[in-house]
């Protein structure tokens, strides 16, 4: 959490955190980011709602295995996804 908490801190205006841990969630949310839980659909669509224009950054921080909706493994999912 400490790069979303360190956007947050620096004035970012919209964070968007994405993970598929309610916990996780409901910690970002806490902080006052935008909480995209990328098993509930395509992370890629919710986030496209809210930002018709897109983003104008993106922040890899993935701790651990990248993963698809369906939870297959993936190397380069993040990447393919903020493009």
């Amino acid at each position: 959490m400490p790069v979303k908490h360190s956007a947050v801190l620096r004035g970012t205006p919209r964070i968007y955190v994405i993970d598929r841990y309610q916990q996780s969630l409901d910690l970002a949310a806490s902080i006052g980011a935008i909480p995209i839980n990328y098993n509930v659909s395509d992370l890629v669509q919710q986030i496209m709602a809210l930002e018709p224009k897109s983003v104008n950054r993106a922040v890899d921080a993935v701790g651990m295995e990248q993963q698809h909706m369906n939870c297959t493994l993936s190397g380069t999912i993040v990447l393919q996804q903020a493009m």
